[in-house]
């Protein structure tokens, strides 16, 4: 009986003390997160922060699938033209970054070896079969949505801009001599410049991936002596160094000349990155390129695009893609009745969706 009231006490006594360590380690851990969430908001508070909408919520509800959203952003990229600080809630820091100067350190920093393409390595490192699946999917599916909606704003701004759009198809016309649009090869895709720079200019107003974020896993210095600290998410606007004026004048005016080898000399390769940069940028975009400017040459050869003035303009929405609330509605007139060529008729419409849900009816 005794024994077994020792035992019993030792047990109370070890439950005690473990109680004890349990607490005391965290306390500590505690601790060392304030610490460090301190440190972390001493480094923060160097960037240039929004005025709270909430004490509690701070920023919350900002980032909106909405075209007044977009609007935002153009204002915020007006006012910090190199990015700015969000708080989701008082400990979810979010960094909006929008000019080359913040984005290059992130964007050309390494994801880890499975980012190494198999041949374009010297070490010899190659995919692990996962990783070629990945990439796979990315092209099957990921891709589909994204090319979907860069073609649909590339038409609807083809349609309102006509002279934009003829010289585009002069241009396939010339190219193909005669040829029919089915006998187009690869190496007739590089001969298309004034197309090429049409479809850079969409994918500059309309990037069909309107941001990018990434969780720095360290300290990332900037330029200026800021440091992105460990651990804080950092959105990377697409949309936003698209549309910075420090980077594109007028960026809301679709102007393919912009895209001149004249005009693009001297400016950075990282105020146009609809498709990312760097070692995890998107590894279908030359693909990607290359059908875009086929459907433009197979449409373009065969049709007139209008936009239909009977609708209203389109409220973009930026969901995972850069889709409109009601799709793209254009007006598509047979090439021969629309230069005066055949009889006369309405034309078709066509609804370009993000989702790639094109329908058409007389």
């Amino acid at each position: 009986m005794v024994v077994a009231m020792a035992l019993g006490s030792l047990g109370m006594v070890a439950l005690g003390t473990f109680l004890v360590d349990l607490l005391l380690r965290w306390l500590w851990d505690a601790l060392v997160a304030v610490t460090q969430f301190r440190a972390t908001c001493r480094q923060l508070n160097k960037f240039p922060i929004l005025p709270w909408h909430n004490w509690l919520l701070g920023h919350t509800g900002m980032g909106q699938s909405t075209e007044e959203a977009l609007q935002q952003v153009d204002t915020l990229v007006a006012q910090y033209r190199h990015g700015c600080l969000w708080w989701g809630f008082p400990w979810l820091p979010v960094l909006c970054l929008f000019h080359p100067s913040t984005l290059r350190p992130l964007l050309s920093a390494s994801g880890g070896p499975w980012l190494i393409s198999p041949p374009q390595d010297e070490n010899g490192h190659t995919l692990s079969d996962e990783d070629i699946a990945a990439e796979a999917d990315t092209f099957m599916f990921e891709g589909h949505d994204t090319t979907a909606s860069g073609l649909a704003w590339l038409f609807y701004n083809l349609a309102g801009h006509p002279e934009h759009q003829e010289r585009c198809r002069q241009e396939v016309q010339e190219l193909l001599a005669g040829r029919d649009t089915a006998d187009i090869e690869w190496e007739d895709l590089s001969q298309l410049p004034f197309t090429t720079m049409c479809i850079k200019e969409s994918l500059q107003l309309h990037p069909p991936v309107t941001a990018v974020s990434r969780r720095c896993t360290e300290d990332i210095p900037l330029r200026d002596g800021h440091v992105i600290p460990k651990g804080v998410i950092c959105l990377m606007s697409i949309y936003g160094t698209h549309h910075n004026p420090d980077l594109w004048p007028e960026p809301e005016v679709f102007n393919p000349l912009r895209f001149s080898p004249e005009n693009s000399k001297g400016r950075s390769l990282l105020s146009f990155i609809p498709f990312s940069a760097g070692p995890r940028n998107c590894i279908g975009q030359s693909f990607a390129m290359a059908e875009m400017k086929v459907a433009v040459a197979l449409t373009l050869s065969r049709f007139v695009l209008r936009r239909d003035t009977a609708r209203p303009p389109p409220r973009r929405k930026p969901e995972l893609i850069l889709c409109a609330e009601d799709g793209l509605w254009l007006l598509l007139e047979p090439l021969g009745v629309a230069d005066g060529h055949g009889s006369p008729g309405h034309g078709d419409i066509l609804q370009g969706r993000c989702h790639s849900q094109g329908k058409s009816r007389e």
